[in-house]
Protein backbone atom coordinates (compact mmCIF):
# COMPACT_ATOMS: atom_id res chain seq x y z
CA UNK A 1 0.00 0.00 0.00
CA UNK A 2 1.36 3.77 -0.84
CA UNK A 3 1.79 5.16 2.01
CA UNK A 4 0.89 9.31 3.31
CA UNK A 5 3.18 12.10 3.19
CA UNK A 6 2.79 15.12 5.10
CA UNK A 7 4.44 18.07 4.32
CA UNK A 8 3.52 21.74 6.39
CA UNK A 9 4.97 24.91 7.77
CA UNK A 10 7.64 26.13 6.53
CA UNK A 11 10.36 25.48 3.88
CA UNK A 12 10.83 22.43 2.44
CA UNK A 13 13.86 20.59 0.96
CA UNK A 14 15.74 22.51 -1.78
CA UNK A 15 15.46 19.10 -3.62
CA UNK A 16 12.24 17.38 -2.45
CA UNK A 17 12.56 14.40 -3.04
CA UNK A 18 9.69 12.50 -5.44
CA UNK A 19 6.47 11.39 -3.39
CA UNK A 20 5.86 8.00 -4.99
CA UNK A 21 9.98 7.24 -4.13
CA UNK A 22 9.65 8.42 0.03
CA UNK A 23 10.11 5.11 2.04
CA UNK A 24 8.36 4.82 5.39
CA UNK A 25 11.38 5.97 7.09
CA UNK A 26 12.27 9.00 4.69
CA UNK A 27 8.04 9.90 5.53
CA UNK A 28 8.48 9.54 9.26
CA UNK A 29 11.20 11.90 9.21
CA UNK A 30 9.75 14.53 7.46
CA UNK A 31 6.45 14.19 9.31
CA UNK A 32 8.63 14.41 12.52
CA UNK A 33 10.32 17.83 11.72
CA UNK A 34 8.96 21.20 12.17
CA UNK A 35 10.10 22.48 8.84
CA UNK A 36 7.80 20.39 6.42
CA UNK A 37 4.83 22.17 5.56
CA UNK A 38 4.23 25.74 3.88
CA UNK A 39 1.23 27.07 4.79
CA UNK A 40 -0.11 30.60 4.96
CA UNK A 41 -3.60 31.73 6.56
CA UNK A 42 -5.40 33.79 4.62
CA UNK A 43 -8.31 35.25 6.42
CA UNK A 44 -11.08 34.08 9.18
CA UNK A 45 -12.96 31.22 8.44
CA UNK A 46 -16.44 30.86 9.26
CA UNK A 47 -19.07 28.37 10.29
CA UNK A 48 -15.94 26.40 11.45
CA UNK A 49 -13.76 26.21 8.36
CA UNK A 50 -9.74 27.52 8.41
CA UNK A 51 -9.29 29.53 4.91
CA UNK A 52 -5.37 28.72 4.25
CA UNK A 53 -2.85 29.47 1.25
CA UNK A 54 -0.96 25.86 1.09
CA UNK A 55 1.96 24.51 -0.86
CA UNK A 56 2.27 20.62 -2.64
CA UNK A 57 4.90 19.42 -4.47
CA UNK A 58 4.55 16.81 -7.10
CA UNK A 59 6.08 15.22 -10.09
CA UNK A 60 3.57 16.97 -12.54
CA UNK A 61 0.54 19.79 -10.97
CA UNK A 62 -2.15 17.57 -10.58
CA UNK A 63 0.37 15.48 -8.32
CA UNK A 64 1.12 18.83 -6.83
CA UNK A 65 -2.47 19.93 -6.56
CA UNK A 66 -3.25 16.71 -4.56
CA UNK A 67 -0.19 16.97 -2.28
CA UNK A 68 -1.36 20.35 -1.21
CA UNK A 69 -5.04 18.88 -0.36
CA UNK A 70 -3.63 16.76 2.15
CA UNK A 71 -1.35 18.68 3.32
CA UNK A 72 -3.94 21.23 3.99
CA UNK A 73 -5.61 18.82 6.19
CA UNK A 74 -2.71 16.69 7.41
CA UNK A 75 -2.01 20.72 8.81
CA UNK A 76 -5.04 21.35 10.90
CA UNK A 77 -4.20 17.64 12.31
CA UNK A 78 -0.46 17.35 12.96
CA UNK A 79 1.46 20.61 13.15
CA UNK A 80 -1.23 23.82 13.89
CA UNK A 81 -1.96 26.58 11.59
CA UNK A 82 -0.01 29.53 12.02
CA UNK A 83 -1.58 32.93 12.53
CA UNK A 84 -2.10 35.67 10.25
CA UNK A 85 -4.59 37.88 8.23
CA UNK A 86 -6.55 38.73 11.70
CA UNK A 87 -6.44 34.77 12.82
CA UNK A 88 -4.83 33.39 15.78
CA UNK A 89 -2.88 30.55 15.86
CA UNK A 90 -4.77 27.29 15.81
CA UNK A 91 -3.38 24.10 17.52
CA UNK A 92 -2.92 20.70 16.01
CA UNK A 93 -6.22 19.03 16.66
CA UNK A 94 -3.69 16.22 17.47
CA UNK A 95 -0.81 17.22 19.31
CA UNK A 96 0.95 14.15 19.74
CA UNK A 97 4.23 13.77 18.06
CA UNK A 98 3.52 10.00 17.29
CA UNK A 99 -0.33 10.01 16.62
CA UNK A 100 0.22 9.16 12.73
CA UNK A 101 2.44 6.49 13.84
CA UNK A 102 -0.02 5.27 16.43
CA UNK A 103 -2.64 5.53 13.54
CA UNK A 104 -0.98 4.43 10.72
CA UNK A 105 -4.03 2.15 9.60
CA UNK A 106 -6.32 4.52 9.59
CA UNK A 107 -4.51 7.27 8.44
CA UNK A 108 -3.63 5.07 5.39
CA UNK A 109 -6.98 4.82 4.88
CA UNK A 110 -8.28 8.52 5.27
CA UNK A 111 -5.65 9.89 2.99
CA UNK A 112 -4.88 6.74 0.51
CA UNK A 113 -7.40 4.23 -0.01
CA UNK A 114 -10.14 5.92 0.85
CA UNK A 115 -9.28 9.20 0.29
CA UNK A 116 -11.55 10.58 3.25
CA UNK A 117 -9.76 13.72 3.19
CA UNK A 118 -11.39 15.23 0.35
CA UNK A 119 -14.89 15.81 2.40
CA UNK A 120 -13.28 18.21 4.80
CA UNK A 121 -11.86 20.61 1.73
CA UNK A 122 -13.25 23.22 -0.02
CA UNK A 123 -11.17 24.81 -3.33
CA UNK A 124 -11.89 28.85 -2.92
CA UNK A 125 -10.48 29.53 -6.51
CA UNK A 126 -10.99 27.78 -10.12
CA UNK A 127 -8.60 26.74 -12.64
CA UNK A 128 -5.15 25.28 -12.75
CA UNK A 129 -2.93 27.54 -10.30
CA UNK A 130 -0.52 29.77 -12.58
CA UNK A 131 2.32 32.64 -12.35
CA UNK A 132 4.07 32.70 -8.35
CA UNK A 133 1.70 29.89 -7.65
CA UNK A 134 2.85 27.29 -10.28
CA UNK A 135 6.51 26.95 -9.93
CA UNK A 136 8.56 24.45 -12.13
CA UNK A 137 11.17 22.72 -9.83
CA UNK A 138 13.77 19.97 -10.13
CA UNK A 139 11.92 16.80 -10.30
CA UNK A 140 8.36 18.38 -10.80
CA UNK A 141 6.61 20.95 -9.94
CA UNK A 142 5.73 23.20 -6.56
CA UNK A 143 2.34 24.99 -6.46
CA UNK A 144 -0.09 27.03 -3.99
CA UNK A 145 -3.69 26.22 -4.05
CA UNK A 146 -6.30 28.27 -1.54
CA UNK A 147 -9.27 26.17 -0.05
CA UNK A 148 -11.37 26.18 3.34
CA UNK A 149 -10.51 23.21 5.81
CA UNK A 150 -13.71 21.93 7.40
CA UNK A 151 -12.07 22.21 10.57
CA UNK A 152 -15.03 21.37 13.43
CA UNK A 153 -15.99 18.24 11.44
CA UNK A 154 -12.65 16.93 11.01
CA UNK A 155 -12.36 17.71 14.67
CA UNK A 156 -15.55 15.25 14.72
CA UNK A 157 -14.31 12.99 12.33
CA UNK A 158 -11.23 12.39 14.64
CA UNK A 159 -13.15 11.79 17.39
CA UNK A 160 -15.84 9.77 16.22
CA UNK A 161 -12.92 7.74 15.31
CA UNK A 162 -10.96 7.81 18.63
CA UNK A 163 -8.07 9.35 17.24
CA UNK A 164 -8.65 12.32 19.44
CA UNK A 165 -10.40 12.90 23.05
CA UNK A 166 -13.67 14.59 22.81
CA UNK A 167 -14.10 18.15 24.41
CA UNK A 168 -14.33 17.35 28.49
CA UNK A 169 -12.61 13.63 27.98
CA UNK A 170 -9.48 12.28 29.71
CA UNK A 171 -7.72 10.52 26.62
CA UNK A 172 -8.92 9.78 23.10
CA UNK A 173 -12.25 7.49 23.42
CA UNK A 174 -12.42 7.80 26.87
CA UNK A 175 -15.47 10.40 27.84
CA UNK A 176 -15.53 11.30 31.21
CA UNK A 177 -19.11 11.81 33.12
CA UNK A 178 -19.17 15.51 32.59
CA UNK A 179 -18.06 17.61 30.39
CA UNK A 180 -17.73 21.37 31.75
CA UNK A 181 -20.67 23.64 31.56
CA UNK A 182 -20.57 26.90 30.41
CA UNK A 183 -22.48 30.11 31.46
CA UNK A 184 -21.73 33.09 29.50
CA UNK A 185 -22.01 36.78 31.52
CA UNK A 186 -21.37 40.21 31.00
CA UNK A 187 -18.58 41.83 32.53
CA UNK A 188 -18.52 43.95 35.36
CA UNK A 189 -16.98 46.58 33.18
CA UNK A 190 -19.36 46.26 30.81
CA UNK A 191 -22.61 46.34 33.07
CA UNK A 192 -20.92 49.45 34.86
CA UNK A 193 -19.96 51.19 31.91
CA UNK A 194 -23.44 51.13 30.68
CA UNK A 195 -25.31 51.77 34.53
CA UNK A 196 -26.48 47.89 34.72
CA UNK A 197 -25.14 48.03 39.03
CA UNK A 198 -26.80 47.17 41.91
CA UNK A 199 -25.16 48.25 45.49
CA UNK A 200 -23.41 45.23 47.29
CA UNK A 201 -21.68 46.26 50.68
CA UNK A 202 -22.44 50.25 49.67
CA UNK A 203 -20.34 49.19 46.44
CA UNK A 204 -21.97 48.94 42.79
CA UNK A 205 -21.69 45.37 41.05
CA UNK A 206 -23.31 44.15 38.13
CA UNK A 207 -27.26 43.68 37.34
CA UNK A 208 -27.23 41.20 35.40
CA UNK A 209 -31.18 41.30 35.31
CA UNK A 210 -31.32 44.67 34.48
CA UNK A 211 -28.64 44.01 31.49
CA UNK A 212 -30.62 41.37 30.14
CA UNK A 213 -34.40 43.43 30.31
CA UNK A 214 -32.39 46.55 28.92
CA UNK A 215 -29.91 45.59 26.51
CA UNK A 216 -30.90 44.12 23.45
CA UNK A 217 -27.72 43.83 22.25
CA UNK A 218 -26.09 42.46 25.15
CA UNK A 219 -28.80 39.28 24.47
CA UNK A 220 -27.65 38.71 20.97
CA UNK A 221 -24.20 38.39 21.61
CA UNK A 222 -24.43 36.02 24.75
CA UNK A 223 -26.95 34.24 22.36
CA UNK A 224 -24.07 34.03 19.87
CA UNK A 225 -21.56 33.77 21.86
CA UNK A 226 -23.21 30.52 23.99
CA UNK A 227 -24.11 28.86 20.53
CA UNK A 228 -20.41 28.66 19.14
CA UNK A 229 -19.66 27.08 22.58
CA UNK A 230 -22.24 24.84 22.32
CA UNK A 231 -21.61 23.75 18.52
CA UNK A 232 -17.82 22.75 20.30
CA UNK A 233 -19.34 20.45 22.68
CA UNK A 234 -19.33 22.33 25.90
CA UNK A 235 -22.86 22.32 27.76
CA UNK A 236 -24.41 25.46 28.24
CA UNK A 237 -26.55 27.11 31.72
CA UNK A 238 -28.23 30.21 30.32
CA UNK A 239 -27.51 33.31 32.39
CA UNK A 240 -30.94 34.49 31.78
CA UNK A 241 -32.99 30.92 32.66
CA UNK A 242 -30.26 30.74 35.68
CA UNK A 243 -31.40 34.53 37.44
CA UNK A 244 -35.41 33.40 37.29
CA UNK A 245 -34.27 30.34 39.16
CA UNK A 246 -32.31 32.55 41.85
CA UNK A 247 -35.18 34.10 42.39
CA UNK A 248 -37.18 31.52 42.83
CA UNK A 249 -35.28 29.03 45.18
CA UNK A 250 -34.43 32.92 47.17
CA UNK A 251 -30.86 31.85 47.33
CA UNK A 252 -29.39 34.74 49.49
CA UNK A 253 -27.57 33.42 52.19
CA UNK A 254 -28.26 35.17 55.81
CA UNK A 255 -25.34 36.82 57.48
CA UNK A 256 -24.00 35.15 60.43
CA UNK A 257 -21.71 36.40 63.24
CA UNK A 258 -19.68 34.22 65.36
CA UNK A 259 -19.79 35.16 69.01
CA UNK A 260 -16.47 35.23 69.60
CA UNK A 261 -14.63 36.04 66.36
CA UNK A 262 -17.01 38.67 65.42
CA UNK A 263 -16.33 37.07 61.92
CA UNK A 264 -19.75 36.57 59.22
CA UNK A 265 -20.08 35.57 55.74
CA UNK A 266 -21.74 36.89 52.83
CA UNK A 267 -22.34 35.99 49.06
CA UNK A 268 -22.26 38.62 46.49
CA UNK A 269 -25.11 38.32 44.26
CA UNK A 270 -22.63 36.48 41.35
CA UNK A 271 -21.74 33.61 43.83
CA UNK A 272 -25.24 33.48 44.65
CA UNK A 273 -25.19 32.58 40.73
CA UNK A 274 -22.20 30.54 40.25
CA UNK A 275 -23.84 28.48 43.54
CA UNK A 276 -27.18 28.01 42.04
CA UNK A 277 -26.07 27.65 38.32
CA UNK A 278 -23.24 25.20 39.44
CA UNK A 279 -21.48 26.10 36.10
CA UNK A 280 -17.84 24.80 35.47
CA UNK A 281 -16.71 27.57 33.81
CA UNK A 282 -17.79 31.38 33.61
CA UNK A 283 -16.96 33.12 30.58
CA UNK A 284 -16.97 37.25 30.85
CA UNK A 285 -17.60 38.95 27.97
CA UNK A 286 -16.85 42.74 27.41
CA UNK A 287 -17.43 43.87 24.10
CA UNK A 288 -18.14 47.25 22.09
CA UNK A 289 -19.41 48.20 18.65
CA UNK A 290 -17.55 50.49 16.44
CA UNK A 291 -18.02 52.05 13.44
CA UNK A 292 -15.85 53.04 10.58
CA UNK A 293 -17.82 54.68 7.60
CA UNK A 294 -20.60 52.99 6.43
CA UNK A 295 -19.39 49.66 8.30
CA UNK A 296 -19.02 47.89 11.79
CA UNK A 297 -17.01 46.66 13.75
CA UNK A 298 -16.60 44.92 17.28
CA UNK A 299 -14.10 44.78 20.22
CA UNK A 300 -13.74 41.72 22.70
CA UNK A 301 -12.09 40.81 25.63
CA UNK A 302 -13.13 37.29 26.69
CA UNK A 303 -11.75 35.57 30.03
CA UNK A 304 -13.06 32.06 30.66
CA UNK A 305 -13.09 31.82 34.74
CA UNK A 306 -12.76 29.19 36.96
CA UNK A 307 -16.35 29.12 38.57
CA UNK A 308 -15.24 27.94 42.01
CA UNK A 309 -11.87 30.18 42.17
CA UNK A 310 -12.49 33.20 40.00
CA UNK A 311 -9.22 32.22 38.64
CA UNK A 312 -8.67 32.82 34.88
CA UNK A 313 -7.85 29.64 32.94
CA UNK A 314 -8.30 31.55 29.18
CA UNK A 315 -8.52 34.51 27.43
CA UNK A 316 -8.75 36.09 24.14
CA UNK A 317 -9.22 39.76 23.08
CA UNK A 318 -9.23 41.81 19.78
CA UNK A 319 -10.85 43.95 17.30
CA UNK A 320 -13.18 42.22 14.16
CA UNK A 321 -12.72 43.83 11.08
CA UNK A 322 -14.84 46.29 9.87
CA UNK A 323 -18.21 44.67 8.46
CA UNK A 324 -21.55 45.29 6.78
CA UNK A 325 -22.83 42.46 9.47
CA UNK A 326 -26.37 43.37 10.47
CA UNK A 327 -26.02 42.22 13.78
CA UNK A 328 -23.43 42.63 16.70
CA UNK A 329 -24.11 39.11 17.30
CA UNK A 330 -22.60 38.20 13.88
CA UNK A 331 -19.87 40.67 14.33
CA UNK A 332 -18.54 38.85 17.76
CA UNK A 333 -19.04 35.56 15.57
CA UNK A 334 -16.53 37.49 12.92
CA UNK A 335 -14.31 38.71 15.35
CA UNK A 336 -13.78 35.46 17.49
CA UNK A 337 -13.84 32.52 15.68
CA UNK A 338 -9.96 32.75 14.90
CA UNK A 339 -9.57 32.59 18.20
CA UNK A 340 -11.88 29.74 19.44
CA UNK A 341 -10.26 27.18 19.03
CA UNK A 342 -6.64 28.07 21.14
CA UNK A 343 -9.27 29.21 23.36
CA UNK A 344 -11.51 25.96 24.06
CA UNK A 345 -8.45 24.30 23.82
CA UNK A 346 -7.08 25.73 26.92
CA UNK A 347 -10.51 25.66 28.59
CA UNK A 348 -10.60 21.63 27.73
CA UNK A 349 -7.08 20.99 29.32
CA UNK A 350 -7.94 22.55 32.19
CA UNK A 351 -11.07 20.71 33.09
CA UNK A 352 -9.00 17.58 32.11
CA UNK A 353 -6.56 18.51 34.75
CA UNK A 354 -9.05 18.69 37.06
CA UNK A 355 -10.41 15.62 36.90
CA UNK A 356 -6.63 14.47 36.94
CA UNK A 357 -5.55 16.49 39.98
CA UNK A 358 -8.94 17.75 41.24
CA UNK A 359 -10.51 21.13 41.66
CA UNK A 360 -10.02 23.68 44.09
CA UNK A 361 -11.80 25.00 46.39
CA UNK A 362 -11.17 27.16 50.18
CA UNK A 363 -12.61 25.98 53.80
CA UNK A 364 -12.51 27.89 56.97
CA UNK A 365 -12.99 25.88 59.77
CA UNK A 366 -14.65 28.32 63.40
CA UNK A 367 -15.98 27.64 66.37
CA UNK A 368 -19.12 29.28 68.14
CA UNK A 369 -18.49 30.12 71.94
CA UNK A 370 -20.64 27.68 73.07
CA UNK A 371 -18.35 24.71 72.37
CA UNK A 372 -17.04 23.86 75.29
CA UNK A 373 -13.31 23.49 74.04
CA UNK A 374 -11.20 24.80 71.04
CA UNK A 375 -9.32 23.09 68.05
CA UNK A 376 -6.41 22.45 70.21
CA UNK A 377 -7.95 20.08 72.63
CA UNK A 378 -6.91 16.47 72.60
CA UNK A 379 -8.52 13.49 71.53
CA UNK A 380 -8.34 9.38 71.07
CA UNK A 381 -8.72 9.12 67.34
CA UNK A 382 -7.31 5.22 65.99
CA UNK A 383 -5.13 4.85 68.76
CA UNK A 384 -3.20 8.19 69.03
CA UNK A 385 -3.92 11.29 70.90
CA UNK A 386 -3.89 13.80 68.88
CA UNK A 387 -5.23 17.82 68.76
CA UNK A 388 -8.31 18.34 67.21
CA UNK A 389 -6.42 20.85 64.86
CA UNK A 390 -4.42 17.52 64.04
CA UNK A 391 -7.32 15.21 63.47
CA UNK A 392 -9.07 17.08 60.85
CA UNK A 393 -5.79 17.76 58.91
CA UNK A 394 -5.63 14.11 58.50
CA UNK A 395 -9.00 13.68 57.26
CA UNK A 396 -8.03 16.40 54.74
CA UNK A 397 -5.02 14.65 53.74
CA UNK A 398 -7.27 11.27 53.22
CA UNK A 399 -9.61 12.71 51.19
CA UNK A 400 -8.02 15.47 48.83
CA UNK A 401 -7.15 14.52 45.60
CA UNK A 402 -3.51 13.33 46.01
CA UNK A 403 -3.54 14.62 50.00
CA UNK A 404 -3.28 18.27 47.99
CA UNK A 405 -4.15 21.07 50.13
CA UNK A 406 -2.46 24.15 51.76
CA UNK A 407 -3.37 25.06 55.47
CA UNK A 408 -2.18 28.83 55.40
CA UNK A 409 -4.16 29.69 59.41
CA UNK A 410 -4.28 27.19 62.43
CA UNK A 411 -5.06 28.19 65.66
CA UNK A 412 -7.61 27.58 68.56
CA UNK A 413 -10.06 29.13 67.13
CA UNK A 414 -9.91 29.06 63.50
CA UNK A 415 -8.09 27.06 60.97
CA UNK A 416 -8.51 28.07 57.37
CA UNK A 417 -7.05 25.84 53.95
CA UNK A 418 -6.62 26.74 50.71
CA UNK A 419 -6.19 25.39 47.25
CA UNK A 420 -7.93 22.26 48.46
CA UNK A 421 -8.22 19.85 45.72
CA UNK A 422 -12.01 17.87 45.79
CA UNK A 423 -12.71 15.08 43.25
CA UNK A 424 -15.00 15.95 40.05
CA UNK A 425 -17.04 12.92 41.26
CA UNK A 426 -17.86 10.32 43.52
CA UNK A 427 -20.34 7.55 43.88
CA UNK A 428 -23.28 7.83 46.07
CA UNK A 429 -24.88 5.02 48.20
CA UNK A 430 -26.62 3.36 45.43
CA UNK A 431 -23.06 3.43 43.33
CA UNK A 432 -24.71 6.35 41.03
CA UNK A 433 -21.97 8.96 40.19
CA UNK A 434 -22.53 12.62 41.12
CA UNK A 435 -20.75 15.45 40.81
CA UNK A 436 -19.15 17.20 43.85
CA UNK A 437 -18.89 20.87 44.98
CA UNK A 438 -17.22 22.40 48.69
CA UNK A 439 -20.73 21.88 50.63
CA UNK A 440 -20.95 17.86 49.61
CA UNK A 441 -17.18 17.50 49.88
CA UNK A 442 -16.99 18.90 53.56
CA UNK A 443 -19.95 16.78 54.81
CA UNK A 444 -17.86 14.10 55.37
CA UNK A 445 -15.93 16.35 57.53
CA UNK A 446 -19.17 17.23 59.72
CA UNK A 447 -20.17 13.88 59.86
CA UNK A 448 -17.11 12.60 61.63
CA UNK A 449 -16.85 15.84 63.71
CA UNK A 450 -20.49 14.84 64.49
CA UNK A 451 -19.78 10.69 65.61
CA UNK A 452 -17.56 9.43 68.84
CA UNK A 453 -15.23 10.62 70.32
CA UNK A 454 -15.97 14.06 69.38
CA UNK A 455 -20.01 14.97 68.94
CA UNK A 456 -19.60 18.24 67.39
CA UNK A 457 -22.55 19.59 66.17
CA UNK A 458 -21.17 21.51 62.70
CA UNK A 459 -22.77 24.19 60.66
CA UNK A 460 -21.91 24.76 56.86
CA UNK A 461 -22.09 27.76 55.38
CA UNK A 462 -21.59 28.02 51.42
CA UNK A 463 -20.06 30.95 49.44
CA UNK A 464 -20.67 30.25 45.72
CA UNK A 465 -19.29 26.89 44.82
CA UNK A 466 -15.87 27.01 45.58
CA UNK A 467 -15.99 28.06 49.35
CA UNK A 468 -17.19 26.57 52.69
CA UNK A 469 -17.27 28.27 56.12
CA UNK A 470 -17.65 25.79 59.13
CA UNK A 471 -19.12 26.57 62.27
CA UNK A 472 -18.75 24.09 65.02
CA UNK A 473 -20.74 23.96 68.49
CA UNK A 474 -24.18 24.45 67.00
CA UNK A 475 -26.56 23.31 63.70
Amino acid sequence: MRKIIYTLLGILLLCPVGMDAQTRKERKALFGSSFNYEVSVTGVGQDGTKAMKVWGYGSNVDNAIVQAKKNAVAACIFRGIPGGNGAAPTPALCPDSQCEEKNSAYFDHFFETAGTYLKFINLTTDGVPSGQDRLKIKGGYKVAIYVQVMYENLRKELEDAGIIAKLGSGAAGVTTVTKPTIMVVPSDAYCISKGYVTKFEGESIPDYKKALQTDRDLRLVITKMGGMMSDRGFPLKDLEQELKKLDNENAELQLIMGKQTGSGIQESPIEQLKRVAKSDIILDLDFSVNKQGAQQYISFNLRGLDAYTSKQIAGAAGDGKPSTAATPGLLLEEAVLSYMDEFNGRLTTFFQDMYTNGREIKVTIRKFASLPFDFEEEFDHDGDFLELNEIINRWMEDNCVKGQFSRSDNSENVIRYEQVRIPMTTADSRGRERAVDARSFIQGLTRMLGKEPFNIPVKIFQNGLGEVLLVAGEK
